[in-house]
């Protein structure tokens, strides 16, 4: 400080910090630090000790000089001269005092070497005096700067009486003091002396040698100080990470559960979907049979109407079926069977308890020299395998391992996007872990090689990734292959080839050896007949497409049949031609079935599931493969690719009929190759098109030709583990398909027609000639017994209407003349000789005599009427010769209708009636079976009714089988929740732990960097403002310095600033939750509306107290029956559709009969829906009568035990736990009062206890609270002392009289230190966690308990319960001072009862308060007495398992129990 800046401060400089004016008599304390004789004298009279004072500025304490006589402490010879200097400039105001006359006077003179003031007069006798001939006295008015430092450097005195003008000049070696010369000849005559200036300078020397190394030491803690705040960093950003990690694997987790949940999912959707098919098939089936029945009702009155006698007569397995079936019994579907499956959802508890049970993964510390090296962190080509090796090393850099260590790689562009694909990481157990991965695209990736979520040495890694050349690097199979069609590889890179050339599977390896051949050609099983696609289903199961068998085959890798599905056909799980095969993501097949035009997809057994392209938007499919989200389809007819999501709606096509790049021409199979690229094997292009998943083109390869790296017809491609393409080369032959058009009209019994060469065409294509299908209905019948078609029935009636839209279509096409073969528009019609004549022949027709009675109309004049005549006309014969006889007659041998020539000729002899007469006997016939097939019909009309009920109940089924899935998994979801929050609290507790560790060390380091600094500061003053005598009088600042100077501390030391530690995922529990089910889908024989409930719980219940029914489930014949699979529930709810019971409990007897508990919450009537596997049972739902809990006394006991119980506690044995203050005691009883045992004892050994309070039971231990040894102690049910935590103190895990303690939902322990005014939780091992009541919330906190969300705080000074939610935010409170509803007189313990009111022990009121949780009153029960049901302060309250309400009334020394 500059001389001016000091004389500006002079006030600031002499005002001492105790009394706040100027110093008087200032003394030097050892740190420096100067105050008023009288001021140092007056704390030594308060402190009552004379050895010892205590620096009132920085509080260190010092000894005082032997005799306690502060008087003896150095003079601050710096403050004296100050004072000077003040005196010196504000003498032009207050003038100074004379040191010889004492008369105070501005006119002044100053002497540097009396270190005196002299007055004006004065001045002049000590000018005069001759031994002050060498002093210099200066006026004051003439003070420049230098003459005021010259003040401060003014030399010291001794001050021993009569030396106090004698100058120190030496130094006492023995004594270690300055001395005068007076001192040197009398008290130190002897002693060794040095010159004080030599002692003054060798210790200004050492101190500046201490300052230098303080300076240094202080840098050192300050350097200490940054890293600990970038530690307090690095321990946040590790407590992030660490939790992105837990995250991200909870993330996995729930993935993998909702996956399963789908699974199900697809499982209730797949059975639905049979179910509704099996319904809808026999809905088909016997809407089928009744549009039969009706049609065949239909047809038959047709027949009846329009046949003519000889029609009727003729044989018509149509009509002998009506007849024949009219006698017939009803087949199966007319019997009144359950239609569909029944099924419910059964839990996997097994998965659950685990989930429950494990953890989700633990944190442990992490490594961080670990390396990696190969060519895979440096390049690398897109779509074929790159590899590099890392190796975990421990903080020595030495190869270590932990089975625990989770390595992963990680490759992204600039962009920050993923660029790789299938990254695997092999563990080999030492150290060392081999990474394979295939990059997706081309440029510079980053690949983040990370071991724990830590980046490794040297990561992240640039990878330069180069395009993919598609290089040949093998050919083979030319020996046995013949036109190979599909190939398939599994995960052992084994190569699977459909041969359609030689009809045979080839095994080969990935260098092309061959393994061996199965099949042949067949309709076998194990045989082929043109097999086109292939594909493994697992690595031993082969599934073959034979395209000309039109079905699936399953093999074993060995070419053993396993099973097969489809066959030729159009129904959803036949095929006509199928030509592709691929698996879907979940295992399931899809065929691509060419000519019926559609995608199928079928279960793994075969079972159809559902198809797309049935609006028509594929034309010819030959592939089909999923992606992702996608189903692609190459569509040959169309050259191109579909794109389809998986539920087949179309989203978009790419390519064209072409050869430019992503064109095509008759595209074949799809693949999709490492990088995730769509390959395209453009067969009749003869190469191979690369294309990205949206169409965009990337690469092409192959061209037409022989040698390598050419292909003749491409038609598959599948890709090997190392990224590598095998295709099969196909030299591509084509076939085609038509139809013809109808003539000649014959009519099959199913009465539906066909030209006569269509059905010859039928016929021959059949191979059969006694049997022929119906083209239409699929119906077989019998051909004549010749096989001749031709001899098949005519069908007059449309030879007839041919005739009718003759006439109709006249006057634009003109008819034909019957006659003269010419066509003219002008012609008439001849009823009797079923022809048409032209003008000229029509006359020619009139005049013949045996046209006499013909009637011939022009068709210009043709009338409704005149048609119908048409199609009444008569039947004539057809026998050659008798084409112009009626035929009238019917043969009762041939049962055929004849003319009369027939009668006399062929059928000479027969018995004969008339035509007429038998057609209308056969009439009758026929009317009777008209009226029992439309009863059938009816029959099955209903029985159709019936079944679309049934659909909307399968329907409703599955929905309720979701939602029970959908909650199950929404449990274990919760439960991983809740795990994920445990882990999240550990690191929140590591962090905290860490960042506590590290801000003390910042305090200490700081603490002692701010010591340093000052020392320094005071050290350096010390050595500019100490004159020499000053600098070598005993001090023990100084002395500490150079004391400090070679000190080396410990904290000074490079250790771990922070505990670094990660989450190590728990893969036991991952590949469980993969592997497991989270349940299954079961049958019952259960019917849900048979089944039924009795008992009070019913009808009626009283709020809070349990109410009971019993279920028995019965099946379809009202028999009791038991399915352990069957789900029975109780819902019970208010008139607003809310729930109104809680804690309902199903139990299962294991006979069919189900025992149901559940509490009501509210009064009123409610709603109870008893369910069986989601379904009504008979009755319900029921309607309940809710009544008002009275409260009323029911069981007192424990007088003869108990002296003031405090804290109650029950188990789920309803074992009754009480904590006796008076006895120092733990007493357990029975519910219904029976004592069962007592253990403690006052004490404050283990075991023992002063005054137990709050008391909890934890799982099979007892955790009991004493006031009075501040702590909580945990034993077992039998009394053993197992541990305790606290003692006496204001620290996080200390207490200061411990009242009330609950337990939480997550097994904490909630404790209310009483004194130290705050609600404390800990770990159920005792570790403390965190803290409520900081903020100063609560006077006297007395109990707190969890409920739902919320912490609930009775706070008795306050007269109130206040309500936080579970991060200790305050929410509300309610209660004050009194004693009317609602108000307290000291609330103590609180608890919730089975309706979810809280219970309030209003202590010095003597009673129990309820309220909701909002606060608002419900009711009250007690007053003070020592009668049933009266109170002398109850303190706490618990609930038995029935509702009932055990208090402990406190000066009654009893427990009461309340209904």
């Amino acid at each position: 400080m500059d001389i001016q800046t000091l004389l500006n401060n002079l006030h600031e400089e002499l005002s001492c910090s105790v009394c706040m004016s100027k110093y008087t008599d200032p003394k030097q304390l050892p740190f420096l630090h100067s105050f008023c004789l009288h001021c140092l004298n007056g704390i030594q009279r308060t402190s009552g000790r004379r050895d010892k004072i205590a620096c009132p500025e920085c509080r260190q304490e010092f000894n005082v000089p032997d005799n306690g006589n502060l008087a003896a402490l150095p003079t601050n010879f710096r403050i004296n001269s100050l004072l000077d200097v003040l005196a010196v400039k504000e003498c032009n105001t207050t003038g100074v005092k004379c040191g010889n006359c004492d008369k105070r006077s501005r006119e002044s003179h100053y002497c540097f070497q009396c270190c005196a003031f002299w007055c004006g007069e004065c001045i002049t006798f000590h000018n005069g005096i001759k031994a002050n001939r060498d002093h210099y006295a200066l006026a004051l008015e003439d003070f420049q700067d230098q003459d005021f430092e010259n003040i401060l450097k003014r030399p010291e005195f001794c001050a021993i009486l009569g030396h106090e003008k004698k100058e120190m000049e030496f130094f006492c070696k023995i004594c270690k003091v300055a001395i005068g010369n007076a001192c040197a000849l009398t008290d130190h005559d002897g002693h060794g002396k040095i010159l004080l200036e030599l002692v003054a300078n060798e210790r200004k020397l050492k101190v500046k040698s201490a300052i230098e190394s303080q300076r240094k030491r202080a840098q050192i803690k300050r350097s200490k100080i940054t890293k600990l705040d970038e530690s307090l960093s690095e321990v946040q950003e590790q407590a992030a990470r660490v939790k992105r990690n837990v995250q991200e694997y909870v993330d996995s987790i729930t993935s993998a559960i909702e996956a399963k949940k789908l699974e199900i999912f697809n499982d209730v959707e797949q059975r639905t979907k049979a179910s509704l098919q099996e319904i809808k098939n026999q809905k088909e089936e016997i809407e089928e049979q009744a549009r039969r029945h009706e049609s065949a009702i239909e047809d038959t009155e047709k027949l009846l109407k329009r046949s003519t006698s000889a029609q009727l007569m003729q044989p018509n397995e149509l009509m002998d079926k009506i007849l024949k079936e009219e006698k017939n019994q009803e087949d199966r579907s007319d019997r009144d069977d359950c239609p569909f499956q029944k099924f419910d959802f059964v839990e996997n508890h097994k998965l659950f308890d685990l989930v429950t049970a494990e953890q989700i993964g633990s944190l442990k510390t992490r490594a961080q020299q670990s390396s990696a090296d190969g060519k895979g962190i440096s390049e690398a080509i897109v779509g074929l395998e790159a590899q590099l090796v890392m190796t975990t090393r421990n903080k020595k850099c030495q190869s270590s391992y932990e089975n625990n260590d989770c390595v992963t790689l990680e490759i992204s562009n600039r962009h920050g996007n993923n660029c790789a694909a299938e990254v695997q990481v092999q563990d080999n157990k030492d150290g060392t872990y081999k990474i394979k991965y295939f990059a997706k695209e081309t440029g510079t990736c980053s690949a983040s090689v990370k071991v724990n979520g830590e980046h490794i040495h040297g990561s992240p890694f640039e990878v330069q990734v180069k395009p993919r050349q598609f290089r040949p690097v093998l050919y083979f199979g030319e020996q046995i292959l013949e036109r190979p069609w599909g190939v398939a590889i599994n995960e052992q890179d084994e190569i699977a080839v459909s041969d359609v050339g030689n009809h045979k599977i080839h095994l080969l390896k990935s260098d092309g050896t061959h393994i061996k051949s199965f099949g042949g050609k067949d309709v076998q099983h194990g045989k082929f007949d043109w097999p086109c696609g292939i594909v493994y289903h697992g690595a031993n199961i082969i599934v073959a497409e034979q395209s000309k068998n039109s079905r699936i085959q399953e093999l074993s890798r060995q070419g053993e049949y396993l099973r097969h599905f489809g066959g030729e056909g159009s129904l959803d799980h036949q095929l006509d031609y199928p030509t592709g095969l691929s698996i879907d993501s979940v295992g399931n097949i899809i065929v691509t079935d060419k000519l019926n035009k559609l995608i199928k997809i079928f279960s793994a057994d075969g079972q159809f599931l559902h198809k797309l392209g049935t609006e028509g938007f594929i034309t010819q499919p030959c592939h089909c493969i999923q992606h992702d989200d996608y189903l692609i389809v190459s569509d040959r007819g169309e050259h191109s690719v579909k794109c389809f999501d998986r539920r087949g709606n179309f989203l978009y096509k790419f390519g064209k009929q072409g050869n430019a790049s992503g064109e095509f021409k008759n595209p074949a199979s799809l693949s999709m190759d490492k990088a995730g690229h769509l390959m395209v094997c453009d067969s009749s292009n003869h190469r191979i098109q690369v294309f990205d998943v949206s169409g965009k083109f990337v690469a092409k390869f192959g061209t037409k030709g022989s040698g390598m790296g050419e292909f003749d017809g491409p038609l598959s491609a599948a890709v090997l583990s190392d990224g590598k393409i095998v295709v099969t080369d196909f030299h591509n032959i084509s076939c085609s398909v038509c139809m013809c058009k109808y003539t000649n009209p014959k009519q099959l019994p199913c009465l539906h027609s066909f030209c006569l060469h269509c059905l010859n065409g039928i016929q021959r294509t059949s191979g059969r000639r006694d049997k022929i299908a119906c083209p239409e209905c699929r119906q077989e019948f019998n051909v004549p017994d010749n096989g001749n078609l031709a001899a098949l029935p005519t069908n007059f009636r449309i030879n007839s209407l041919l005739d009718v839209l003759a006439i109709k279509e006249c006057s634009t096409t003109g008819v034909k003349c019957g006659n003269c073969d010419e066509r003219t528009k002008q012609s008439h019609y001849c009823f009797q000789c079923c022809a048409f004549w032209c003008e000229e022949c029509v006359g020619l027709h009139n005049r013949m005599k045996a046209n006499k009675d013909h009637y011939a109309l022009a068709l210009e004049d043709f009338q409704d009427h005149d048609f119908e005549n048409i199609l009444k006309r008569p039947e004539y014969c057809a026998m050659p010769g008798h084409e112009k006889k009626k035929i009238k007659l019917f043969c009762k041998i041939c049962k055929v209708a004849i003319c009369n020539a027939c009668a006399f000729t062929d059928h000479d002899g027969h018995g004969k009636i008339l035509l007429e007469q038998a057609a209308n006997e056969r009439k009758l016939k026929v009317k009777s079976a008209i009226e029992s097939q439309k009863k059938r019909a009816q029959t099955k009309r209903s029985k159709i009714t019936k079944l679309d009920e049934s659909l909307s109940e399968v329907q409703e089924q599955a929905a309720r089988v979701k939602r029970n899935v959908q909650e199950y998994a929404v449990n274990i979801h919760a439960a991983i929740e809740a795990k994920k929050l445990e882990i999240f609290d550990d690191v929140e507790r590591r962090t905290k732990a860490s960042l506590q560790k590290i801000e003390r060390q910042k305090e200490e380091i700081e603490e002692q960097a701010i010591r340093y600094e000052s020392e320094i500061e005071h050290g350096e003053t010390l050595l500019k403002r100490s004159t020499n005598a000053q600098l070598t009088q005993p001090n023990e600042l100084m002395d500490k310095i150079l004391k400090e100077e070679n000190y080396q501390e410990d904290s000074d030391r490079d250790d771990d600033f922070f505990q670094e530690f990660c989450f190590v995922k728990n893969h036991k529990l991952f590949d469980l939750v993969r592997i497991e089910q989270i349940g299954s889908l079961e049958e019952s024989q259960t019917r849900a509306q048979q089944s039924s409930a009795d008992g009070k719980g019913i009808s009626e219940a009283i709020v809070g107290l349990e109410a009971q029914l019993v279920v028995t489930t019965r099946n379809e014949k009202c028999q009791q029956c038991y399915d352990k699979n069957d789900r029975v529930t109780l819902e019970n709810s208010n008139r607003q559709g809310d729930n109104c019971a809680a804690e309902v409990q199903v139990q299962d007897n294991k006979d069919g009969t189900y025992k149901i508990k559940y509490f009501a919450k509210e009064t009123g009537t409610c709603s109870a829906s008893v369910k069986v596997n989601g379904e009504h049972i008979r009755g319900s739902p029921f309607e309940v009568q809710v009544k008002p809990r009275q409260f009323g006394p029911a069981l007192s006991f424990g007088e003869e035990v108990l002296k003031y119980p405090w804290g109650v506690a029950i188990n789920e044995e309803d074992e009754i736990a009480v904590s006796d203050t008076g006895n120092h005691k733990i007493h357990l009883f029975k519910s219904d009062g029976t004592h069962i045992k007592s253990f403690g004892g006052k004490g404050a050994r283990h075991g023992e206890f002063d005054f137990p309070s709050g008391t909890a039971y934890h799982g099979d231990n007892i955790i009991v609270s004493e006031q009075v040894n501040h702590r909580v102690q945990v034993l077992s049910r039998q009394g053993g002392y197992l541990r305790h935590f606290g003692g006496q103190g204001s620290l996080d895990h200390q207490f200061n009289f411990p009242f009330g303690l609950s337990i939480n939902i997550n097994g904490n322990i909630i404790l209310a230190d009483r004194k130290n005014k705050l609600i404390k939780i800990f770990s159920a091992d005792g570790q403390f966690l965190r803290k409520l009541g900081t903020e100063g919330s609560f006077t006297t906190p007395h109990h707190c308990i969890q409920h739902d969300n919320y912490l609930i705080v009775s706070d008795s000074d306050d007269h109130s319960v206040k309500c936080f939610d579970r991060k200790g935010n305050f929410l509300y409170k309610f209660g004050k001072e009194g004693n009317a509803h609602g108000e307290f007189n000291t609330p103590y313990c609180l608890s919730v009862d089975k309706a979810g009111h809280l219970l309030v022990c209003d202590t010095n009121n003597h009673r129990i308060q309820v309220f909701d949780l909002s606060g608002k009153f419900v009711a009250k029960f007690g007053t003070k007495g020592s009668g049933m049901g009266e109170f002398n302060s109850p303190v706490s309250a618990a609930v038995l398992s029935d509702g009932k309400i055990v208090v402990s009334d406190n000066r009654n020394s009893r427990i009461q129990i309340f209904e």
